[in-house]
């Protein structure tokens, strides 16, 4: 995903900045000393209120955050919240639309600035979706035991055959949300 943005950055004459890989309590960053902080699908790993916190810290004034993600409610609306055990339950670390509401009016010198939704048809045939089970494509999948994830996706492969006459034209429509945030000294 760095290499992507770079590269997009590149394209569009962006310069003066620096992509970094590394955990939240890794990025040890002066006070307010960017301009922008992105995280992509990552919150869930850190939290919302600990990447809003660091994010404050970081910011200058009037710099912005744009955190990229998927709700509880949305994640259940997914091919794989909908078919594969388990799936949301498993995943108890995305927020609810009131919590994203909420939290950058809850962090002292954040307000929110927008909260947008994102819709995506999705097509995909069974053994790509297999594939990315199988490959953890998403973190989720990590959260099973190897016997509870064997079991879970030879059930969701049933499931999609109960629930799809075309196992090789799967459609669904994924949803994001992202909640730019502002700080306001």
């Amino acid at each position: 995903m760095l290499q992507e943005l770079s590269r997009r950055f590149d394209d569009c004459g962006i310069r003066g900045y620096r992509t970094l890989e590394s955990g939240i309590d890794d990025v040890d960053l002066p006070a307010a000393s960017l301009d922008a902080v992105f995280t992509f699908n990552a919150v869930h790993h850190f939290g919302l209120s600990s990447v809003l916190k660091w994010a404050r810290r970081v910011l200058r004034e009037e710099g912005n955050a744009f955190i990229y993600t998927r709700t509880r409610g949305q994640n259940e609306q997914t091919i794989w919240g909908r078919y594969f055990p388990d799936f949301t339950a498993m995943e108890t670390r995305l927020c609810d639309m009131d919590e994203l509401n909420g939290n950058g009016e809850n962090i002292e010198g954040l307000r929110t600035v927008e909260i947008k939704t994102f819709e995506y048809p999705r097509e995909a045939a069974l053994d790509r979706l297999l594939s990315q089970a199988r490959e953890h494509h998403y973190s989720t999948f990590s959260l099973y035991q190897p016997n509870e994830f064997a079991t879970a996706l030879k059930e969701f492969e049933a499931n999609i055959h109960r629930h799809f006459p075309n196992s090789q034209k799967i459609a669904w429509t994924d949803q994001n949300v992202l909640l730019h945030v502002e700080r306001a000294d």
